[in-house]
């Protein structure tokens, strides 16, 4: 039987097997997608085959890879569908999901696909600027001495400037603020340099990931040679705050307007 609203609205993420941030993050982009296409059915997806199969087994959960998504989204006889990516840069995931759509680019009457949080200046000037207000209250009592410090998860793909291009960014509006990431580069050292040349003792560590989930709860705050213990043998004072990007409606409101400019890719 053909669907009746004919169109339908796939948000595709990493994903998360942690629900609690799930639910403040991921979810809540969802949310604001979902109120601003209400004329499309919703369906969700996830690149992780890791976190898919973790959930099926642990919840009896199922999350579809984009590839079942768009399966079934076939299936139910959708003509247009409208695709928000929730991933930050045009990395591998993205490149993953965008490989996947193409073989299907020509089964539906129009495919629609909206950017990743990081893609134009425009973008990156926007996250900085979030940053910047965020990073004002990390360290309005003390602007000397302390510093908000994001971290990434990083990349071994070609857009791995994209976690560079922000920092040099605070770095050129002196913003009280540094960046670096678990896999790839700004890496932690580098950044220890910069705050030991500009006399930072005190530091509010922050996940520059869309959820604060595994990454941000062990490799940066965890007890076991994380972001935090580095830099406390380092002898800063070192608070953090596990609040994944998605929950800012700054972010929700980048993502939304990617929404609205998205593009054909059929």
């Amino acid at each position: 039987m053909e669907n009746i609203k004919r169109k339908a609205l796939l948000v595709i993420s990493f994903g998360t097997s942690h629900m609690d941030t799930r639910q403040k993050t991921i979810e809540a982009c969802e949310k604001r997608l979902r109120d601003r296409f209400p004329d499309c059915d919703f369906y969700r997806s996830w690149t992780s085959k890791m976190i898919i199969k973790k959930l099926k087994t642990r919840d009896n959960e199922e999350v579809l890879y984009p590839s079942q998504a768009l399966d079934l989204l076939l299936e139910k006889g959708y003509k247009e569908v409208y695709i928000q990516s929730l991933h930050l840069i045009c990395g591998e995931e993205y490149n993953k999901m965008m490989n996947i759509i193409d073989n299907y680019r020509h089964k539906f009457d129009k495919i629609l696909v909206g950017r990743p949080l990081l893609t134009s200046l425009e973008d990156y000037d926007y996250v900085t600027d979030l940053i910047k207000e965020v990073s004002l209250e990390d360290t309005k009592l003390d602007l000397k001495r302390s510093a908000s410090v994001w971290m990434g998860h990083g990349t071994e793909h070609q857009a791995h400037a994209s976690y560079a291009a922000i920092d040099y960014r605070l770095s050129r509006n002196s913003i009280k603020a540094y960046l670096a990431t678990v896999e790839g580069y700004p890496e932690i050292e580098d950044m220890i340099f910069f705050l030991k040349k500009d006399g930072i003792e005190k530091i509010h560590l922050r996940p520059f990931l869309l959820v604060a989930g595994d990454h941000a709860k062990n490799d940066m705050a965890g007890d076991d040679e994380s972001f935090k213990t580095i830099l406390e043998e380092r002898g800063k004072n070192v608070s953090f705050e596990l609040k994944g990007l998605g929950e800012y409606d700054f972010v929700r409101s980048l993502i939304l307007k990617h929404a609205n400019e998205a593009v054909y890719v059929s």
